[in-house]
């Protein structure tokens, strides 16, 4: 799918929080073979994040039409798709009151009028000393080039989220944020959240697991948004980061 169709309604100014959903997710396609072309597609898994982001989009919107170039831009792949699929997919977005630029349920009961951000937040905690300590555990200079270029990459999108959540204020913001740290102790905890202050973005709760499985508090949060760097993925990184 052309993604100059689903990009309209956003001011191209290339300031945009882009993200890419495929439109597997938007909608269920294996549907097609059995509906027909005039019915709405059902919902597939990513429908209430997109609605989340929706929602953002039209408070900042409300805020100050200045906001034009603070918005979220979700653009749909669906190049695999046969044209009168795409037909269907644009059809279908019509028939639930989603624009096109905005083409994109996890668990049906989701929020659709919040949209949750979690952060993974082990990379973040690591100083610079840290980073090159991780050269002692077997790491190697590209894992640790690796490392600076996710947690720059965090920082950016970071700052975008935090300048949009202080246009909200902190009561009845359609943005939530959320740190977790899976391995790291508390001080790794600590600095992540200082580090997340740094650049502009106060979270709204943040989790210390130091260990513990992520399985519940993912299920407790629902996050549309999982920001994982995957470090505590890693063999041999866990004791440097409970230390």
């Amino acid at each position: 799918m052309d993604p100059k169709v689903t990009s309209a309604q956003i001011e191209k100014d290339g300031s945009a929080l882009v993200m890419a959903v495929s439109c597997h997710g938007m909608f269920d396609l294996d549907s097609c073979n059995v509906q027909p072309d005039s019915c709405a597609l059902p919902k597939g898994a990513a429908f209430a994040f997109i609605k989340a982001v929706q929602t953002v989009n039209q408070r900042l919107l409300g805020l100050s039409e200045k906001n034009k170039t603070l918005l979220f831009e979700v653009v749909l792949l669906g190049k695999d798709c046969e044209e009168h699929i795409k037909l269907n997919i644009f059809d279908s977005a019509k028939h639930y009151g989603v624009p096109a630029a905005l083409l994109y349920q996890q668990a049906e009961q989701q929020a659709i009028n919040r949209l949750k951000v979690l952060f993974s937040g082990d990379l973040i905690g690591l100083s610079a000393d840290s980073m090159v300590c991780l050269k002692d555990r077997g790491f190697t200079d590209v894992h640790i080039q690796n490392f600076k270029a996710a947690k720059e990459c965090l920082r950016e999108f970071v700052v975008r989220i935090g300048e949009m959540k202080r246009m909200f204020g902190h009561e009845g913001s359609p943005l939530h944020t959320s740190l977790m740290t899976v391995w790291g102790s508390r001080d790794v905890c600590a600095s992540a959240l200082k580090t997340l202050r740094g650049w502009g973005l106060d979270v709204d709760e943040a989790f210390c697991l130091a260990g513990a499985t992520c399985g519940p508090i993912l299920a407790l949060l629902q996050p549309h948004i999982v920001w994982d760097n995957g470090l505590h993925n890693l063999k041999g990184v866990a004791p440097l980061l409970s230390s």
